[in-house]
């Protein structure tokens, strides 16, 4: 992507001229805890049955390690962080297809295999952000209780090229990424490698009520902007 000859490139040769380099893959590994000099030469220590992850010693008494790849074309990925160093199962991310630049966000299920996705045409969303319910103790809703509130909810910062359509920031449900609410701000915004700004017109206070996931909806304020619900 990174080139500049690309600089010189139409929209549509630089896209199918990206199609040829490798997308990011969401990987895991398992590192095997106890290793010893004593560990058979050239066999695979990891015993979990639901990962095709691998570590075999080599026959200089390293690890060599081979991980898992889950999900592909995933940057950016993110937990809820009250599973941080627990066994979890959902991730969620930005889509990167034939671009660094993404344009969906997803939710992978690393048990099953499967995801979920948010999209809009022609946006470009940021690193998603996972917030909890306050009180929540499960990483997500049981399958089985569609109708109960999500155990949080995701936030992501949307940019455009679109000059009509202004940046927003996108409330989702953590667990269906149904959209729940959005806050406009009408303020111009670039997206880089690392970052995602805008630089408000005004400061004013602006408040974001989510509707329709609680009885009483948590409140998110923003330096500047309009609201626009969805829902």
């Amino acid at each position: 992507m990174f080139y500049i000859d690309n600089m010189t490139q139409e929209t549509n040769d630089l896209i199918e001229a990206n199609k040829g380099f490798s997308p990011p893959v969401c990987t895991r590994f398992v590192l095997p805890l106890n290793v010893s000099k004593e560990s058979e030469k050239g066999v695979n220590l990891v015993t979990l049955k639901d990962t095709s992850a691998a570590a075999v010693v080599q026959e200089d008494g390293s690890v060599y390690c081979t991980p898992d790849a889950i999900f592909q074309g995933l940057e950016l990925p993110r937990i809820n962080y009250n599973f941080n160093a627990k066994k979890y199962r959902y991730v969620y991310g930005s889509r990167v297809e034939w671009s660094p630049h993404p344009n969906k966000i997803a939710k992978v299920d690393i048990e099953t295999r499967t995801h979920v996705e948010w999209f809009q045409e022609n946006c470009y969303p940021s690193e998603p952000v996972f917030v909890p319910s306050p009180g929540a103790t499960k990483e997500d809703d049981a399958p089985h209780r569609p109708l109960s509130p999500p155990a949080g909810v995701i936030l992501s910062s949307i940019i455009s090229p679109d000059p009509s359509v202004s940046p927003f920031m996108v409330v989702l449900n953590a667990r269906t990424l149904e959209e729940l609410a959005r806050a406009e701000i009408p303020a111009s915004s670039t997206s880089t490698c690392t970052d995602t700004s805008s630089r408000p017109a005004a400061r004013t206070p602006l408040q974001l009520v989510a509707r329709g996931c609680c009885d009483s909806a948590p409140q998110i304020r923003l330096s500047s902007g309009r609201v626009g619900a969805k829902g």
